[in-house]
């Protein structure tokens, strides 16, 4: 009886999760995880002209997930993994500087789950250093205009928080990297589920990927 129980309550899970991953379902929220690196041109125009629109209109409908690695490769020096990242030093710092900003808004999670009021200040700091060619030169004054502390953020760059941060940035990037079908970055993934269809359609239209899977909140 007790075995039945628990087959019937883990069916009754995978279900409901089946549905709320599916789009036309009247579903609360939906999840969207980005794959970016600071530098890549089309992450910025991504983040810049269509995921701060789309989270500044449906926050309240929306988990946005942001995982900034990218393509970076790690090597091994010394004995220490040190990172090797596609546009060169510059985007290494700059992704330090979006991982700890992002810390410092919402804490050891990152932005997923992150409240609302706290993961706007990431999202408005993000926003405004890819707005910038030099992220490093841009990030003190983005850090005031988003209510966050530019000295903290420096530090944690710096230091071994930033150190592993990046990490554990890794750590959730390089499962996606290594399905076949990873069409590199930006990568924008629904409900924990990688789409081709989805991916390439919110590259062009967000808003509409979004709103297929929350139509009601649209």
């Amino acid at each position: 009886m007790k075995t039945t129980t628990i087959l019937m309550l883990f069916v009754t899970f995978i279900l409901y999760h089946e549905i709320a991953a599916t789009p036309g379902k009247k579903n609360d929220s939906v999840n969207v995880t980005v794959l970016y690196e600071s530098y890549c041109p089309g992450c910025a125009n991504l983040f810049v002209h269509q995921i701060y629109k789309v989270w500044q209109e449906l926050k309240n409908h929306m988990e946005l997930d942001l995982v900034p690695y990218g393509n970076t490769n790690q090597v091994k020096r010394g004995g220490r993994i040190v990172f090797d990242c596609q546009h060169g030093p510059a985007e290494c710092h700059a992704d330090l500087l979006h991982a700890c900003a992002i810390h410092q808004a919402c804490g050891a999670r990152g932005t997923r789950g992150c409240p609302k009021d706290k993961l706007q200040k990431a999202v408005d700091y993000i926003k405004c250093v890819m707005e910038h060619p030099d992220q490093a030169a841009a990030s003190d004054l983005c850090a005031s205009q988003s209510r966050l502390q530019s000295v903290s953020i420096n530090q944690c760059a710096k230091g071994s928080l930033g150190y592993q941060l990046k990490l554990n940035y890794a750590r959730r990037t390089m499962p996606w990297r290594a399905r076949p079908d990873f069409p590199g970055t930006p990568c924008v993934i629904i409900n924990d589920k990688f789409n081709m269809k989805d991916e390439y359609a919110a590259l062009k239209n967000l808003r509409s990927v979004v709103c297929k899977y929350i139509p009601d909140k649209c």
